[in-house]
């Protein structure tokens, strides 16, 4: 399962929504130990983030900050951490994976 290009499209009418895809992308890595962003494309959102920190705006900005964006990682979050949406939302596409596979 692999979301590079949808993550993509996103950021191409949506630039505030590279948070979303961070968060998704760290969730399940992090926390369900599936990949549904490759490290290439996650790094260059982390730098993208961290180079126009001051311009991106969005509801969860706030759960990161600039110095993990630079680290390009999100390690240090809890599950609890992330918002109930991309917990749900990710949650729900690794599921359908899985039973797809």
């Amino acid at each position: 399962m692999n979301f590079d290009d949808t993550a993509r499209n996103s950021f191409k009418t949506n630039p505030n929504s590279i948070i979303s895809w961070i968060l998704a992308g760290s969730y399940a890595y992090y926390i369900l130990n599936e990949n549904i962003l490759s490290d290439d494309v996650f790094d260059k959102m982390c730098l993208y983030v961290y180079n126009n920190w001051d311009s991106i705006q969005h509801q969860h900005k706030h759960i990161l900050t600039q110095e993990d964006m630079k680290n390009g990682s999100l390690f240090m979050l809890k599950p609890d951490d992330y918002p109930l949406i991309v917990q749900v939302t990710v949650g729900m596409w690794v599921k359908e994976s899985r039973e797809n596979n």
